[in-house]
C-alpha cells in the first residue's frame, strides 16, 4: 500500500513542475504572442528558452532533468525518491521558475 507521504511528495513535486512549466509557457507567451501555441510541449519551451538566450547547457540540462522526474511521477507506477532528491527537486523547481519568471518580466 503506498503511503500518505508518498503522495504528499509526489504532488509537491508535480506541483512544482507546474510553476516552471507555467513560467516558461508564460515567457513563450509573451516573446512569441502570435506564434507560441496555445498549450506547448516542455521540449518546444526548454527550445523558447534556448533560442531566447535565456537557458544556457547547464540550465537546458536542469529542466530536462526535472521534466524527467516529473514524467516518472506522471508515468511510472508508485515511483518514490528519497527525501533528498525530493528536497533537492523542489529547491531547483522553485529556482527555476523563480528565474524564468524573472526574465519574463524584461520581455518588452
Amino acid at each position: 500500500m503506498t503511503s500518505v507521504s508518498h503522495y504528499s511528495q509526489s504532488a509537491a513535486m508535480l506541483e512544482a513542475w507546474l510553476k516552471v512549466e507555467s513560467a516558461a509557457a508564460d515567457f513563450a507567451a509573451k516573446r512569441h504572442p502570435n506564434s507560441t501555441p496555445k498549450y506547448p510541449s516542455p521540449l518546444k519551451l526548454k527550445e523558447i528558452l534556448v533560442k531566447a538566450g535565456i537557458f544556457n547547457n547547464r540550465q537546458a540540462d536542469a529542466f530536462d532533468a526535472l521534466r524527467k522526474i516529473r514524467n516518472q511521477l506522471v508515468h511510472v507506477v508508485n515511483v518514490q525518491f528519497d527525501e533528498d532528491t525530493v528536497a533537492e527537486y523542489l529547491a531547483s523547481a522553485e529556482t527555476m521558475a523563480r528565474y524564468i519568471a524573472e526574465q519574463t518580466k524584461t520581455v518588452p
